[in-house]
């Protein structure tokens, strides 16, 4: 059963130029498909693009971005969709437009099942073994480990709750005719979630049946040709080719002068050939002219990865950068900045296929042998080759396990069947805390008249020995 000429949106809150890229080839071929997006040439309807602090986040965003014309225009002519694909987001007011547009919520989760996903699906990322993304752990986690991990998803999973409580007046005056409050409509919104992940890499984890795996959504089932320069640059390297790339959001001109100056040099150390995205106008001189750097502000990533000739790349960590450095069998030397670089770096160690550099104690020898380590040293390679192997085999591609699935819900869009019956349970219900509660009171109850019964028996088994060798006496006095 095909879906014609659907009516999708998508919405994404915040300019995460690496969160929205996820969704982006999904929408293409979705558009390709005949649907109807709100997304043109499949780019991601982005209507708001302004930085705000924490707080101002959690209202801002979403009263700006309903009250644009463009959304507007959507409620007041009651025109409806027959899905909306959203990113995870601050502001969960836009979960109200579900019911206002009559469209089910398509959720893209930019990485493994964590604490960011719990308030939508209801799933639990049991503290125990998953990792908190912001955190340098893995499944393997010691009895320290796992006190910090539950500490912060606890602090963690308040925040979400806070945050929620705090935009209720916000859902109540622009969606009014709701059925349901902020945080019920949170938990009964969400249909489908697809999960930018895959277990050859994450490990099996405890997923709900619509949670589907699509780790590599965004790499392209066909590449372009290299532009020829570049290509002959590659083509040429004799010895390989050292990919570096700090990712799309965080730009060279942030980093410490210093800083850059050791990477440039950790670089000319090497004896490959560099190609190297530099946006740094500051130090740019520093690598041209030479023959050994191909030197740009922008570089087809895929296109470079997939050349035979590239031997490491070396990268921030970012969750799409390792994920196609996985994808095409390339070893990593990971340099982590902020947030989830770490967590990915060190789930990449473990695997054999990366080695992490310290940036804040980084230096020319420490960047340097951590190149060599992994291009000297075959068995990066082989690892990373076999898990690219397995990584790739799947009955379909990323993006066309991505369209079934949401042609799937809108196939069936007026039903509630694959939303699970624990997004109902408030966190007691959920964990079952009141039965254990009644089972320890019954436990504790039972132990209590137990031990008065047994000590009452004592008494009395006491008494009557006591009573026994009483009158024994007194029978031996009357002899």
């Amino acid at each position: 059963m095909s879906v014609n000429a659907a009516n999708i949106m998508g919405i994404y809150t915040h300019d995460i130029k690496s969160h929205y890229l996820i969704a982006q080839n999904l929408l293409k071929e979705l558009a390709n498909s005949g649907h109807n997006n709100m997304a043109k040439d499949g780019s991601i309807l982005n209507l708001f693009k302004n930085s705000f602090s924490v707080l101002e986040i959690l209202k801002q965003i979403p009263r700006s971005v309903i009250l644009s014309d463009e959304m507007q225009t959507l409620i007041n002519t009651k025109q409806e969709f027959d899905a909306i694909i959203s990113g995870f987001s601050e502001s969960w007011v836009f979960f109200g437009l579900s019911q206002t547009l009559n469209a089910p919520i398509i959720l893209i989760a930019p990485q493994k099942l964590s604490i960011m996903v719990e308030s939508f699906i209801g799933v639990y990322a049991h503290d125990s073994f998953v990792a908190n993304p912001f955190l340098r752990l893995n499944d393997k986690m010691n009895f320290i480990e796992r006190c910090i991990n539950t500490l912060v998803n606890i602090l963690m999973r308040l925040l979400i709750q806070f945050a929620i409580w705090n935009q209720e007046d916000l859902f109540a005056e622009f969606f009014p005719n709701s059925k349901s409050n902020l945080r019920q409509t949170v938990r009964t919104s969400v249909q489908l979630v697809l999960m930018n992940s895959h277990f050859t890499v994450n490990k099996p984890l405890p997923y709900m049946t619509n949670m589907i795996e699509v780790g590599g959504l965004h790499i392209p089932d066909t590449l372009n040709r290299l532009p020829d320069p570049l290509k002959r640059f590659m083509d040429e390297a004799a010895t390989g080719v050292i990919y570096f790339c700090m990712g799309s959001t965080l730009k060279l001109n942030d980093l410490d002068l210093d800083k850059k100056l050791l990477i440039i040099n950790a670089l000319k150390k090497s004896s490959m050939r560099i190609v190297i995205k530099w946006d740094d106008e500051a130090t740019l001189n520093e690598l041209t002219p030479n023959s050994k750097f191909y030197v740009s502000n922008w570089l087809p990533q895929n296109e470079i990865l997939a050349h035979p000739n590239v031997r490491a790349y070396v990268t921030h960590g970012g969750i799409l950068s390792t994920t196609e450095a996985i994808f095409y069998g390339i070893p990593i030397v990971g340099m982590p900045i902020f947030t989830d670089q770490r967590n990915n770096i060190k789930t990449f160690e473990d695997l054999g296929i990366a080695v992490q550099v310290d940036y804040d104690k980084l230096s020319v020898e420490s960047l340097s042998d951590a190149i060599n380590r992994v291009t000297g040293d075959k068995k990066f390679n082989e690892t990373v080759k076999e898990l690219s192997k397995r990584y790739r085999d799947r009955p379909m591609t990323p993006v066309k396990t991505a369209q079934y699935w949401v042609e799937y819900v809108m196939r069936y869009k007026k039903q509630d069947f694959m939303i699970s019956p624990a997004t109902s349970l408030n966190m007691v219900e959920y964990f079952n805390w009141d039965v254990h509660l009644t089972f320890l009171v019954l436990f504790l109850l039972g132990a209590y008249f137990n031990w008065k019964i047994f000590k009452w028996s004592v008494k009395k088994m006491c008494g009557c020995f006591r009573k026994k060798e009483k009158l024994q006496t007194e029978k031996i006095k009357k002899t």
